[in-house]
């Protein structure tokens, strides 16, 4: 069963698909020591980005691991879900639709399942 658990800046992988392929090669996709924390919100006008959830890992941009200890959120993969707003790192509505989502999600059981699946623009801003 899936869990329901910074304003972003859009960026262009143009140009860089080396880069991009190297980040998305690496275990968890830890880019410099961003934190995933993670605070839900009730209304999509209050989010920095809409997260669709999928059960398929095959159709998500990225597979995510909830930690239940903030000090080992890390990347963009390995999110803390906070209660405290003003400790998140990211908002982020859980949208009903896919067609309302800038980033699909698949939360895996397992640490080492945690990864960018394709490049995208939220990558490193999570």
């Amino acid at each position: 069963m899936p869990l329901k658990p910074a304003r972003i800046a859009p960026t262009c992988f143009a140009g860089r698909a080396s880069q991009v392929t190297h980040a998305l090669d690496t275990p968890d996709n830890i880019k410099g020591v961003t934190m995933a924390l993670i605070f839900v919100v009730e209304r999509e006008s209050q989010a920095d980005f809409n997260v669709f959830v999928t059960d398929r890992e095959s159709h998500a941009d990225i597979c995510v691991f909830i930690e239940k200890h903030e000090s080992r959120a890390k990347g963009d993969s390995i999110w803390y879900m906070t209660e405290r707003e003003y400790r998140a790192s990211s908002k982020v509505y859980f949208a009903q639709r896919e067609s309302q989502a800038d980033l699909i999600v698949c939360f895996v059981q397992r640490e080492s399942q945690a990864k960018w699946k394709k490049s995208h623009r939220l990558f490193g801003q999570i």
